[in-house]
């Protein structure tokens, strides 16, 4: 096509080029939106041999204790104290425990056992490195005793075929504590920032004979070592 002098050219559509760029980058933001909301959404790993999941659920509030070598988060209406007579206790909780009037405690060593290690009932866990993981319930009364004679100590006992030290002679109320595959009536657990190695002991006291274990189990569920 000419006009006077000049030849005209033919100007191409540049909507198919902008069409395919919208596409592309729609594609891009859709893309980004899922992989980035798959990252952030929170996981829950359920043991389907245990009755109790890896972390801890609440329904009720609860607040975050920091302490030097660890953190745990317990119900608000737990008050926290340490023994003075008790050099070997790092802390110590004491709180009621749902459907008792009574007050309960619930001790923490790290490192240094209990002047007592024997406990009448017990709570196989796992470490995850700085952490733990609940392994099934709490046991029966010094549940499988491997003997008829005992020391100061307590006798060898087993529950869940993860063995414990058992205090036969506690006819007074219910003394939990815990045990591992690796260690009796503790666990090791490991620091993520400088790779020192504890060992932590447990032991709740409650008054009654057949307590709510919950808010127990999500406290030791919430521990991390810093």
């Amino acid at each position: 096509m000419y006009q006077i002098g000049q030849k005209l050219t033919k100007q191409k559509s540049k909507l198919p080029k902008m069409a395919l760029s919208i596409v592309i980058l729609a594609v891009l933001i859709i893309s980004g939106y899922f992989v980035i909301n798959h990252r952030l959404k929170p996981s829950t790993y359920i043991k389907q041999s245990s009755g109790y999941s890896d972390t801890a659920r609440y329904d009720y509030q609860v607040k975050e204790i920091n302490f030097p070598i660890f953190s745990i988060s317990v119900p608000t209406s737990w008050d926290s104290y340490t023994k003075k007579d008790d050099a070997n206790l790092e802390t110590e909780f004491a709180f009621k425990s749902t459907g008792s009037s009574n007050y309960q405690n619930l001790q923490l060593y790290i490192d240094k056992t209990p002047t007592k290690m024997a406990i009448s009932r017990v709570l196989v866990v796992s470490s995850k490195v700085d952490s733990m993981s609940v392994e099934g319930t709490v046991s029966d009364k010094c549940s499988n005793p491997q003997s008829d004679e005992g020391n100061q100590n307590g006798v060898i006992s087993k529950w869940q075929n993860v063995s414990y030290l058992c205090d036969t002679g506690n006819n007074f109320g219910t003394v939990v504590g815990i045990t591992s595959g690796d260690s009796l009536n503790s666990v090791n657990l490991k620091s993520p920032s400088t790779g020192q190695n504890y060992k932590l002991y447990v032991k709740a006291m409650y008054s009654d004979m057949n307590p709510d274990y919950s808010q127990m189990i999500n406290a030791l569920k919430s521990i991390r070592v810093k």
